[in-house]
């Protein structure tokens, strides 16, 4: 990232542009063998090959050590690999780009992501057209360190993929994040945006996206973290009477297990109606309640959080669909235990 500060070398000159690159890496550099000097013990008495070992019995299938010779040994197939990837879970990495919470598990609001993706294009096609032939030596080191930042790949590409297979699993787009910053470095002077099509869409766009995604995801990780219902520690058999489950106007489509918690979407065909889905244990404790907030709007779709209380054993909980005073049972999950990581 360092090397975007090269840049600007017809406005600073070559030897204080360097300079510049050099002071930065330094400072980047400083914190890193800070924080290599602080696990220094654990690095010493946990060798690679234990790291490989111990990571081969947890993933059946899979071998570090296997998976980083092919990438040192067959550079060419190792960029097909990333290729393919980025061809087969484009929207996944692009979804993952622009914000998924918690452990992979809680999506924005569907029409978030058309509207960033959107939004994203139309800045892109104002930068596009204002470019010149100046620019392309700046575009040319750009994308060369732009390219550089797919090795980001490889890093899930060694211990998360099975031995053989043609993808990259578990990827993140997230990891691609500081593509968005060296793409801005590629971009024309902004003093050349006069026109009054770039003038002024641009820096609407750019405030509209700003704003919308503050909004959004400020209000969607609140609820997401620190939900604001007031029937959680309640017992829904207080609350509501049983109603017929067979009759039930509600299931479940995605169950997404993490560490700490879980979230569950589903549809109903009563979404005329002012509802909710609830979670509870088999005691009846309420702990979890859908929000409007987390799928986009009350509609056909509902999805619900809750925070795993059993982090030590497997334990049954139960769905039920609730408008007015009645309540029925329409699917159930479970909560599992997750291993903590040794000291």
């Amino acid at each position: 990232m360092s090397l975007l500060l090269l840049t600007p070398y017809r406005r600073l000159g070559w030897r204080r542009a360097i300079a510049f690159c050099a002071a930065a890496m330094a400072v980047a550099a400083a914190p890193e063998v800070w924080w290599s000097y602080l696990v220094r013990h654990f690095f010493a008495y946990a060798r690679l090959e234990s790291l490989f070992e111990l990571g081969n019995q947890e993933m059946p299938g899979h071998n570090a050590a296997v998976q980083m010779n092919f990438a040192i040994a067959h550079p060419i197939l190792m960029a097909k690999v990333i290729l393919i990837t980025l061809w087969a879970d484009g929207k996944m990495i692009t979804a993952d780009l622009i914000g998924i919470f918690g452990w992979g598990q809680l999506r924005l609001p569907a029409w978030l992501y058309v509207f960033a993706v959107s939004t994203g294009l139309a800045i892109l096609l104002c930068v596009v057209v204002n470019l010149s032939r100046d620019d392309f030596a700046r575009l040319a080191l750009v994308s060369l360190i732009a390219a550089g930042l797919l090795a980001v790949l490889m890093a899930g590409f060694i211990p998360w993929t099975p031995v053989g297979y043609r993808r990259v699993l578990l990827d993140r787009g997230r990891y691609l994040l500081p593509v968005l910053a060296i793409l801005a470095f590629g971009s024309p002077p902004l003093k050349r945006l006069g026109d009054v099509l770039s003038g002024a869409l641009l820096p609407a766009l750019t405030l509209a996206l700003f704003l919308v995604s503050c909004f959004w995801t400020v209000r969607v990780v609140t609820i997401y973290y620190f939900s604001s219902s007031n029937l959680l520690g309640r017992n829904i058999r207080d609350i509501y009477y049983d109603a017929p489950s067979q009759s039930c106007p509600a299931s479940l489509e995605s169950d997404e297990k993490g560490w700490f918690s879980m979230v569950e979407t589903g549809r109903t065909t009563a979404y005329k109606q002012n509802y909710r889905v609830i979670l509870n244990r088999d005691d009846g404790t309420i702990l979890g309640e859908s929000d409007p907030a987390l799928i986009g709007g009350n509609g056909s779709r509902w999805r619900l959080h809750t925070w795993n209380v059993y982090i030590n054993r497997f334990a049954k909980a139960h769905l039920w669909f609730a408008t007015g005073k009645s309540a029925c049972h329409f699917a159930d999950t479970e909560f599992q235990p997750f291993r903590v990581p040794p000291v």
